[in-house]
């Protein structure tokens, strides 16, 4: 994988509601945890469709219901992708640390 022009790496990962979907969300959510701002997680799921890995998380890790799929329209960065709606993973209650 390289990075684009603005140093980033691009991944898509589509999983289309296979058994292994909830390892996958898990995976993305434990990432999102620690590495925050440097990952940024865009899904084409609805935030219901994150709720057995956030459970899962929650369950064995403390810290899965913490997180949820908010819904943004893009007005800049991305050219000719204005007034596009995205999905994405945020942090929704900061750590106790």
């Amino acid at each position: 994988m390289k990075p684009d022009e603005q140093g980033l790496y691009i991944c898509c990962v589509k999983t289309g509601f296979r058994p292994y979907d909830v390892g996958v969300t898990a995976a993305l959510l434990i990432a999102k945890r620690y590495l925050r701002d440097q990952l940024m997680v865009h899904s084409n799921g609805l935030d219901p469709q994150w709720l057995d890995a956030r459970r899962v998380c929650q369950r064995v890790l403390g810290y899965g219901d913490w997180f949820g799929i908010v819904e943004e329209k893009i007005t800049q960065d991305w050219p000719g992708q204005e007034g596009v709606i995205v999905r994405r993973l945020i942090e929704t209650q900061p750590p106790e640390m």
